[in-house]
């Protein structure tokens, strides 16, 4: 699923692109298919994923940040973050740049590894480092801390590249493959709602599109 993580929030892929293409060729081809398919849209409002699409949806979620229910998260989170270790370090020695936002940079491609790594990787590698047990995935300390390094950077474009090695181009198109595989009773692919049905809607759900949510940004 790392490898998924990491093709999603790089670059993304419009269904008609060839299997061929370069990650980069494939991030503007479908940046490309949501600029046509919502032209009313400017390349900041997709940040807001479906709240972009559905103004009912968005007044909602506009009420709800008065009073956002997530800063518990945060507030453990941070708490956890300057809390020290039994050795005395803290997780801010391992994520020196903290404070100018560091998740927009994850997943990354580990050069020594050799494996794509997120975010929660990152923090249980410095648990670690620190002759601490890691945390599970579904730990709400590993939650809260991941909810605060990413409050950190929240308005930051996402900042991840993968390099021109062939460990990290067959990372990034085993990623592509899984988002198209159909799967399920349905039979459905990740793209069926995200790329090829976005802004329709499935039953009382309007369907999201891929580009703002997870998917890295082009400079003009």
């Amino acid at each position: 699923m790392t490898k998924l993580l990491f093709w999603l929030l790089v670059l993304g892929l419009f269904s008609a692109a060839p299997s061929t293409a370069t990650p980069l060729n494939d991030q503007r081809t479908l940046q490309q298919h949501f600029f046509t398919q919502f032209p009313t849209l400017s390349r900041q409002d997709f940040a807001n994923g479906v709240y972009a699409l559905d103004p009912d949806a968005k007044q909602s979620w506009l009420a709800i940040e008065q009073f956002p229910p997530y800063e518990i998260a945060i507030d453990r989170g941070k708490k956890n973050f300057f809390t020290p270790f039994k050795n005395g370090q803290r997780y801010q020695d391992c994520f020196v740049d903290y404070q100018q936002g560091i998740s927009q940079h994850y997943p990354y491609w580990d050069l020594k590894t050799k494996t794509v790594v997120t975010l929660s990787q990152a923090i249980n590698r410095c648990r670690q480092l620190n002759l601490e047990a890691p945390l599970k995935p579904t730990a709400g300390d590993l939650i809260a801390l991941t909810a605060y390094l990413a409050f950190l950077s929240r308005d930051q474009p996402i900042a991840i590249t993968i390099p021109p090695i062939p460990a990290a181009q067959a990372a990034y198109q085993q990623g592509k493959d899984y988002y198209h595989q159909r799967r399920g009773q349905l039979n459905f692919s990740c793209a069926s709602c995200h790329i090829q049905n976005a802004g329709k809607r499935l039953r009382t759900e309007t369907l999201s599109p891929l580009l703002g949510q997870q998917l890295a940004d082009i400079p003009t």
